[in-house]
């Protein structure tokens, strides 16, 4: 689920943030530049998942990878962890 305020958020972002939710994450969080409200045009994406799960890191971060639409731009710090919030 995207909060309220995340609506004043551009459009690709936004779509980095919804196109997870295909594995169930319990959060999406959004950090870095986007959160502070320095963002430019060439700024990523810096987003954390959390979720349980036992598969191993790279695996993990594979599964979210395949998920985001190729045309959304660079998305760093990608990461789903296990454990719970």
């Amino acid at each position: 689920m995207i909060k309220r305020r995340s609506r004043s958020l551009p459009r690709r972002i936004r779509r980095v943030l919804e196109a997870p939710r295909l594995c169930q994450p319990e959060r999406i969080c959004l950090f870095g530049s986007w959160v502070r409200g320095e963002a430019d045009a060439l700024s990523d994406a810096d987003i954390v998942l959390i979720r349980s799960t036992e598969a191993p890191f790279l695996e993990r971060t594979r599964e979210v990878y395949r998920l985001l639409p190729p045309d959304v731009g660079a998305v760093g710090c990608v990461g789903l962890y296990s454990g719970g919030v």
